[in-house]
C-alpha cells in the first residue's frame, strides 16, 4: 500500500479552546495558511465550545491545558468517555513529563509547548490531517501502514531527510554547541574535516527543524551573510 499523501481537497474543520485571547489570534493565522484547513471556530466560553465537539462537526480540537486547573483535562476525559471522533492537539506550557504522561493517556495527536514556531504548529496540523485521511481512505490495512500511524511518517509535504545521516550530524551539532555567537558556515568547515556544502546543507536542516535560528546580515554589495544561531531551548 502507497503511503498517502494529501490533497488540496483533504479538508478538515478546527475548534480553539484557549484562554489567553493573544494566543489564540495566533494560533488563528497561523492555521489560516493551512489548505488543509476549511472552517475554524474559536471560543473563551467552555460550555459552547463543549457543545461544538458534541456537534460532530470538528475533526481537530486545539486545546490548551493548564496544571493549575482542571478544564484542560476534564474536557479531554469528556471526549473520550463519550467516544467522539476528534482528534487533540494539545498546545500548553507544561513542560513538567507527569503532566505530559497524563495528558498523552488520554490518546492526543500531538504536543506542542509554548511558546511555538509557526512551522511547527503547520507541520503538526498537515501530519494530523494526514492520519485523519488515512484512516477514512482504508477499510483494512497492513503492518508498515499500522507503523505509519503510530510512528508519525506521513508524506504530508513531501518532505524527505535529504540525506542526513546521524552521525554526522552529531558531530556537526556538537561543533554548533560551542558557538557562543552567531556563526556561519565558515566558522564550522573551520572545526570540522567536512566539506562547505555538506555543513551548509546540515545548517539548513536544523534550521528547519527549528534547532537552528538564522539571520542574515546585509553588507554594502554581494548577498547577504547567513548567521545561524542555537535557539535558547537547545542550549
Amino acid at each position: 500500500m502507497k503511503i498517502y499523501k494529501c490533497k488540496e481537497d483533504d479538508k478538515m474543520n478546527v475548534i480553539i479552546i484557549e484562554e489567553d485571547p493573544m494566543v489564540r489570534e495566533v494560533i488563528l493565522e497561523y492555521i489560516k495558511e493551512v489548505n488543509s484547513v476549511s472552517k475554524v471556530y474559536t471560543s473563551n466560553d467552555i460550555d459552547i465550545s463543549k457543545e461544538k465537539l458534541l456537534s460532530g462537526m470538528y475533526q481537530l480540537l486545539i486545546l490548551d491545558i493548564k496544571s493549575y486547573n482542571n478544564i484542560g483535562i476534564s474536557i479531554l476525559r469528556e471526549i473520550r468517555d463519550k467516544i467522539i471522533d476528534i482528534e487533540v492537539l494539545v498546545i500548553s506550557s507544561e513542560s513538567n513529563i507527569n503532566v505530559i504522561k497524563n495528558i498523552n493517556r488520554y490518546g492526543i495527536a500531538d504536543y506542542i509547548l509554548k511558546p511555538f514556531s509557526r512551522s511547527r504548529l503547520k507541520k503538526s496540523i498537515k501530519r494530523i490531517n494526514c492520519q485523519i485521511e488515512v484512516l477514512k481512505t482504508y477499510k483494512y490495512i497492513n503492518q508498515d501502514d499500522i507503523d505509519r500511524i503510530y510512528g508519525k511518517k506521513y508524506n504530508c509535504d513531501n518532505e524527505n531527510t535529504r540525506g542526513i545521516n546521524t552521525e554526522t550530524y552529531a558531530k556537526i551539532f556538537q561543533v554548533v554547541k560551542k558557538q557562543t555567537s552567531p556563526f556561519t558556515t565558515k566558522h564550522i568547515t573551520n572545526n570540522i574535516s567536512l566539506s562547505r556544502i555538506t555543513v551548509r546543507r546540515y545548517l539548513e536542516y536544523m534550521k528547519d527543524k527549528d534547532v537552528l535560528v538564522l539571520d542574515q546580515q546585509y553588507g554594502k554589495v554581494g548577498r547577504p551573510i547567513r548567521y545561524y544561531r542555537l535557539k535558547e531551548s537547545k542550549l
